[in-house]
């Protein structure tokens, strides 16, 4: 992955910016019609055993930006809420 963003497949207007990646050799194959109507059917779908963590999260994150983050603001909760 290229790190700029204004390098990357699909944003440079001088490489045809979507077409670029329509055309790369990766994704030449691919129907875009049908991925636009979604009849695409993606190659893997992640069993989801409990959403409720993730509702806790995003339920409670003004509760949890108060609390103090003693253990700085590269821990993963800090990441997540930031």
């Amino acid at each position: 992955m290229t790190k700029n963003p204004a390098k990357r497949l699909g944003c440079v207007a001088a490489h045809g910016t979507e077409d670029a990646i329509r055309n790369h050799p990766f994704f030449r194959d691919m129907d875009w019609e049908a991925l636009e109507v979604r009849r695409v059917k993606p190659p893997f779908k992640p069993k989801i055993v409990s959403s409720s963590y993730f509702i806790f999260i995003f339920s409670h994150k003004d509760l949890l930006l108060k609390l103090p983050l003693k253990w700085g603001t590269n821990s993963i909760i800090a990441r997540m809420l930031s």
